[in-house]
């Protein structure tokens, strides 16, 4: 059994244990946004000193993994913003010459956004520090508890999508 699904049964049964359990569950929510954060925030710091925000060295690094390219539409989604928001992002982005806009070849309205060539040693700077970050955080982990809790956001992960999943089937997308 999962950790997770012994959650649901503790709940399910009435346990006495569901106050502290409800509060554990509460925490670690508060724990992960909070871990999410701080974990943003320092690549970011370090980021800092080479121009770039938050937003801006996200939208690079989707770009860099997802073949250097992506319709605008689409960075904006795997961004978690909305198309308007990205637009002045991008803006900056372009005028610094890291990335550029071009129609999509089959559809005008919609717009593609690559990285430039000058683009690619930014992108290998944004994943050193990423990649420094992590190794400092990770640093003396145990592997098995790394992978528990692995396993246990992607189970979170699994439930939000097939709710959210749910939920634009019901609303009609809405």
């Amino acid at each position: 059994m999962s950790p997770a699904s012994g959650i649901d049964a503790a709940f399910l049964a009435g346990n006495q244990t569901t106050s502290s359990m409800s509060e554990s569950i509460d925490l670690f929510g508060v724990r992960v946004m909070g871990l999410a954060r701080m974990w943003r925030a320092e690549i970011d710091r370090r980021l800092k000193p080479l121009g770039l925000s938050e937003a801006r060295w996200r939208a690079i690094r989707h770009l860099s993994r997802n073949g250097g390219e992506l319709t605008q539409s689409k960075l904006a989604e795997r961004l978690g913003i909305r198309g308007p928001t990205l637009v002045g992002q991008l803006d900056l982005l372009e005028n610094d010459g890291w990335v550029e806009r071009r129609s999509a070849p089959n559809d005008r309205r919609s717009k593609i956004v690559r990285l430039t060539e000058k683009a690619a040693p930014l992108v290998d700077q944004i994943e050193d520090v990423i990649i420094g970050v992590r190794g400092e955080l990770f640093n003396g982990t145990d592997e098995s508890m790394i992978q528990e809790c692995s396993a246990l956001l992607d189970e979170l992960c699994a439930r939000l999508q097939s709710g959210l999943k749910q939920h634009k089937e019901e609303t009609g997308g809405r």
